[in-house]
């Protein structure tokens, strides 16, 4: 659901991925372009913050670039979570 918020509340965004790094937090990368700031994203963490609800941290971080994985492609959700339904990409 974060990715369609994204597209929703953050159309500007020229790119991003989400990164589930534990059971407990997510992390949005985002590649903003040139005058915009992470702080006109507060809205959408919030917005996300609450729909995850307290036991999980959101946090949202600005990038220059986004690596695609080794076939070229671009993934829009990434889990570093081991366990039966985590997929990990290097």
């Amino acid at each position: 659901f974060i990715d369609i918020l994204v597209y929703k509340e953050a159309v500007w965004v020229e790119q991003f991925e989400v990164i589930q790094e534990r059971k407990d937090t997510i992390l949005l990368r985002a590649v903003l372009p040139q005058g915009r700031s992470l702080e006109e994203l507060e809205p959408l963490r919030i917005q996300v913050q609450e729909k995850l609800g307290d036991d999980v941290v959101f946090r949202i971080e600005s990038v220059s670039e986004i690596q695609s994985g080794p076939s070229g492609k671009y993934f829009y959700h990434r889990s570093l979570v081991q366990g039966a339904f985590a997929r990990t990409y290097e």
